[in-house]
């Protein structure tokens, strides 16, 4: 939800008159207020930001495309729906077990990675993207990451497990998640929150068509940025239970 692309548009420009073509992903800026860096080619995925089943988009900025997606993946909403039904009968029925629901789940993300075809939204997810309250989600979305920044922020923290990757929440901002430099081993500190019952994605994980050779800190990145979860399904209460568990860790929690 940051703008990170601001100073690269000197660079996109001269890129853009030697030929080159831009594609600007702006998923993760999608409801933040900033100028999106000038490109060629506008995407963006929805489902990350609300309970979407489906859902992305792509913008041409001149002209229009050629063929649009016109059908539904029949077998990838089957198998979504499926999930969450499942899912909801184990998070508010009690029925069932987690472990049903999360390799429904898995296999829906496996079908979907696997697509070869375009296809178009479900009805399900146009229905609710269009429902879609963005006031109340970006304020939620704010005040989550306020309220974890309020904890895990504090200057004398810095020495724990994890550091906010933005100290700062400017105006106009709505992000996607609260991102954190993890100090010691990534994946141990996972597994640790996942007891507590707080799930961390990697955002995103190093692709295998990465070169060997990128610099050091380039790969510290990759190994040591976490994603802390404040979206609008949370509250204050939430982010103040996350904080405190993070804020309380010492680098051995991390070892």
């Amino acid at each position: 939800g940051f703008d990170t692309l601001s100073g690269l548009t000197p660079i996109a420009l001269e890129l853009r008159e030697n030929g080159a073509i831009i594609i600007n992903d702006v998923t993760h800026a999608l409801y933040s207020e900033f100028t999106d860096l000038h490109a060629d080619y506008f995407i963006g995925s929805l489902r990350k930001w609300a309970p979407l089943l489906d859902g992305g988009f792509a913008v041409k900025s001149n002209g229009l495309f050629g063929a649009k997606p016109e059908r539904i993946d029949l077998a990838y909403r089957e198998a979504k729906l499926k999930a969450l039904h499942t899912k909801y009968l184990y998070i508010v029925k009690n029925r069932g077990k987690k472990e049903q629901f999360r390799r429904l789940y898995k296999y829906a993300e496996e079908l979907l990675s696997k697509q070869s075809k375009f296809f178009t939204m479900t009805d399900e997810s146009r229905y609710i993207q269009a429902n879609l309250d963005l006031c109340t989600l970006r304020s939620k979305r704010r005040t989550n990451y306020q309220n974890l920044l309020d904890v895990i922020g504090e200057e004398d923290l810095m020495e724990k497990v994890v550091e906010p990757v933005f100290k700062y929440l400017p105006k106009g901002v709505t992000p996607l998640y609260f991102p954190v430099y993890v100090k010691g081993n990534r994946s141990n500190l996972q597994r640790f929150l996942a007891k507590q019952n707080i799930y961390c994605p990697i955002i995103w994980p190093k692709s295998n068509l990465i070169p060997s050779d990128i610099s050091e800190s380039v790969n510290w990145l990759y190994e040591h940025i976490l994603a802390i979860p404040c979206d609008q399904r949370y509250g204050s209460a939430d982010m103040q239970r996350i904080g405190e568990v993070v804020a309380t860790l010492q680098c051995d929690d991390a070892e």
